[in-house]
């Protein structure tokens, strides 16, 4: 089988040509289309057809992020995949001077077995690790008892809509950010501008803001991105709460002329503690309609790489 396989360079001049290849990007990564970054990628032609693609985005500390590869169905098991993998890599490290590489992907489609088959043979490459483990739920359905056990918080406590946000809130905010006490995965301004405020929620103790559970809208999906308790206040069960004042919040869109048909909780692995991880498994999992993980590896060239 006589198969060309053709290098092509996106920049932001010819960005939207990235857009004739949607069908042969693994849906997760079809966003990164639409983006206007220094994109690179390597076509597999057969007979002047197109039946493959695999592309990264080069960053400028010489490192480079591979976010989809596909084969169509018919050419699989032909080594195709791995052919073009091998030569952009190959491209990446030769030519572009990449100092490492890494591949992103998302394990909720088939492709991704393929993906991970591919990675196991190549020298050096170890096993994609989850990274971010997603929550799915259909926000119509959602309606655990959990949501209504009776919970009675200190008379200093107070729950607020993230819309009522006030300048000594802002200010606090930018004192413990100049201090490094949040996390930046926790900034609650991260994606500010797709924050859903309708069902975002901040948590108040002796007027001193101390937490937030900050959603983010993505078309017909609600993303529960951002969870923060101050930590000496945690253990008692005031995340939990943030997330519940949250979740009846969305109920109430649910009735309205605005529903969010969908909603998402994202929870990364290694970032959580016990009590979560038993909240997670016995509360989340169980009402969840799927359930994905978002799997990344990196091959560094260069041991002295600084990020």
């Amino acid at each position: 089988m006589n198969i060309k396989y053709n290098i092509i360079i996106f920049s932001q001049q010819n960005h939207s040509e990235l857009l004739n290849y949607q069908v042969l990007t693994i849906p997760i990564a079809r966003n990164h289309l639409k983006q206007k970054n220094n994109y690179i990628g390597i076509e597999a032609c057969f007979e002047e057809q197109k039946i493959g693609f695999i592309f990264a985005q080069l960053f400028k500390n010489q490192t480079a992020q591979i976010f989809s590869l596909f084969v169509q169905e018919p050419f699989r098991k032909q080594k195709v995949g791995q052919t073009l993998f091998e030569h952009l890599v190959d491209l990446l490290v030769k030519e572009k001077k990449m100092v490492a590489v890494g591949f992103e992907y998302e394990d909720l489609f088939p492709e991704s077995l393929i993906i991970e088959k591919i990675l196991a043979r190549q020298k050096n490459w170890h096993v994609p690790q989850p990274y971010l483990i997603r929550y799915y739920f259909d926000s119509y359905q959602f309606d655990p008892s959990w949501l209504y056990l009776p919970f009675r918080p200190l008379e200093t406590i107070e729950f607020f809509k993230w819309s009522d946000l006030t300048d000594k809130d802002h200010s606090i905010l930018q004192e413990m950010k100049q201090n490094n006490e949040i996390p930046p995965l926790l900034w609650p301004f991260r994606g500010e501008e797709k924050i859903e405020y309708r069902t975002s929620v901040g948590l108040r103790y002796k007027s001193q803001l101390i937490g937030w559970c900050v959603t983010h809208r993505l078309e017909n999906t609600l993303r529960y991105s951002i969870l923060y308790v101050q930590k000496n206040l945690q253990r008692f069960g005031y995340g939990i709460q943030l997330l519940i004042e949250s979740i009846k919040l969305h109920d109430q869109l649910m009735h309205g002329e605005d529903p969010i048909p969908l909603a998402l909780f994202e929870v990364r692995p290694e970032q959580i503690n016990s009590t979560w991880a038993r909240f997670i498994e016995k509360r989340l999992l169980p009402h969840a309609i799927k359930v994905s993980k978002k799997k990344w590896v990196v091959k560094f060239y260069n041991e002295n790489i600084l990020f």
